[in-house]
């Protein structure tokens, strides 16, 4: 069975690439202007919309998802290829017939997982310059960052746990999509919104961007429920960051 369990990573590790910094010259300066200890501001590329990525083939002949992270970085996410998908089904069924559905979860989540939580890096919550920021900043951030993650980057990858698992069995496509994006992307997503709310009723905090962050976290709401399904700790999380959100709101006013 340790046969299956490295032909399904192989597989799996051959059609899943890291996420690929393009634009690098920008990027480059960007890292140059950090090192001598300017800031630039976390800005998303005006000419693209982080809920709706493209598909592009490389000339590996690929599929990718292409959308933008801040100014400079441009980030391209492989999507597995449907042959791939069929091969990785048929490894599944004769691990998981065999009982073998831990080490099929583990397989799974030891090569995207890396992918999920390089991209959930590139997009810029908590990383090395986030304490830098203004909490305006981090907010619009956020809000940018959580519409690439739940939308786009989560939703794709459940999208590829049910078609790998799909009619093998009904529990592991979730396990494997838990593994990979619970922690720590989704719940530090939905951590900012929680310990913000103290922050955010102190002056001098404009009241209109408690009310971005509040209208983001709600239209996405509905995509978290879908995502993670009623089973899951983190459809609650965000309902309890959302009330708190609202409660925030009504002590700036009050």
């Amino acid at each position: 069975m340790a046969r299956f369990e490295i032909e399904f990573r192989n597989i799996l590790t051959f059609h899943t690439n890291s996420t690929s910094h393009l634009n690098t010259q920008e990027h480059q300066q960007e890292q140059l202007e950090k090192s001598s200890g300017c800031f630039r501001p976390f800005r998303f590329h005006a000419s693209s919309s982080v809920a709706s990525p493209k598909r592009h083939h490389n000339n590996d002949k690929h599929e990718f998802l292409r959308f933008y992270g801040d100014s400079s970085t441009e980030i391209g996410v492989v999507l597995v290829a449907l042959d791939a998908i069929n091969d990785l089904r048929s490894i599944a069924e004769r691990m998981i017939s065999s009982g073998y559905m831990c080490q099929c979860i583990e397989a799974y989540a030891t090569v995207r997982k890396p992918l999920i939580d390089v991209t959930f890096r590139t997009l810029g919550i908590n990383d090395v310059w986030w304490e830098q920021l203004r909490v305006e900043a981090k907010i619009h951030r956020w809000i940018e960052a959580s519409k690439v993650c739940f939308n786009t980057l989560f939703a794709n990858e459940k999208k590829l746990c049910d078609q790998i698992f799909d009619g093998v069995e009904s529990m592991i496509a979730e396990a494997c999509f838990m593994e990979t994006v619970k922690a720590p992307p989704a719940i530090q997503l939905l951590n900012f919104v929680d310990t913000s709310c103290v922050a955010l009723t102190l002056p001098p905090i404009d009241l209109f961007k408690i009310l971005d962050l509040y209208a983001a976290l709600e239209n996405l709401i509905p995509e978290i429920d879908l995502l993670f399904g009623s089973e899951s700790s983190i459809p609650v999380m965000a309902s309890e960051a959302l009330s708190r959100l609202a409660e925030a709101t009504r002590r700036t006013l009050s």
